[in-house]
């Protein structure tokens, strides 16, 4: 049985609603209990869903929809809590892979929007 060998690109640029049509798959890491970021691709129409299904991002689920583009990227997007240590970090990684992982593709974006460095940092790791 031969295993795929994981690619890891890191690029320090945001992604934009156009880029996001590449990726199959995406993973939004925001703060969590605060507004969805302004530079938040698509910020309007995720508000507008996590209002509709009374989703808070303090919860620390994952929100798991399709993004209105010509691709319908599906994104899970979370809330990350300063207060979470590794052992919480790396435990809601696992969920947002279980969330993505049966949706086809084989690209997946992580973007961080409004995480202080450290916090985006320690998120990225996880």
């Amino acid at each position: 049985m031969q295993l795929e060998t994981v690619k890891i690109l890191q690029d320090s640029d945001n992604l934009s609603a156009t880029s996001l049509a590449d990726y199959p798959k995406v993973v939004f890491l925001v703060p969590a209990g605060q507004e969805l970021p302004a530079v938040l691709p698509y910020d309007a129409e995720l508000a507008q869903r996590l209002r509709r299904a009374a989703h808070r991002l303090a919860d620390g689920k994952p929100f798991v929809t399709d993004l209105p583009n010509a691709a319908g990227t599906r994104v899970a997007l979370v809330g990350v809590d300063p207060a979470r240590d590794a052992f919480g970090l790396l435990g809601l990684a696992r969920e947002l892979v279980a969330a993505l992982r049966d949706y086809g593709g084989t690209r997946l974006a992580l973007a961080c929007y409004g995480l202080e460095p450290g916090l985006a940092g320690r998120a990225r790791e996880a």
